[in-house]
């Protein structure tokens, strides 16, 4: 299990995820939330945005991107979350 802590990660790769708790163990990297989003058929990640921008456990929310399904609306709510929580993408 990874130590608790203020980052929120969303993964569209399960493999990266793993990879991930791997290197923040080594490292002492805690998480608040850890999402895989696989193929997001029912949510995107604008959904997940909006979600986390209202967690008070998250100050900080990092991304790990294969493919962006709704680029309009998924900027429209980075746009926002942004002003409140930093957004960090890996593409």
């Amino acid at each position: 299990m990874p130590k608790k802590g203020d980052i929120s990660f969303i993964s569209q790769s399960g493999a990266t995820l793993v990879c991930l708790l791997e290197w923040a163990h080594t490292v002492d990297v805690g998480f608040s939330k850890l999402l895989w989003v696989g193929r997001m058929s029912d949510l995107n990640f604008a959904d997940y945005l909006e979600y986390l921008n209202n967690d008070t456990l998250t100050k900080l929310i990092a991304l790990y991107v294969e493919a962006i399904t709704d680029a309009k609306k998924f900027l429209s709510v980075a746009q926002k979350t942004v002003l409140t929580k930093p957004i960090a993408v890996i593409k």
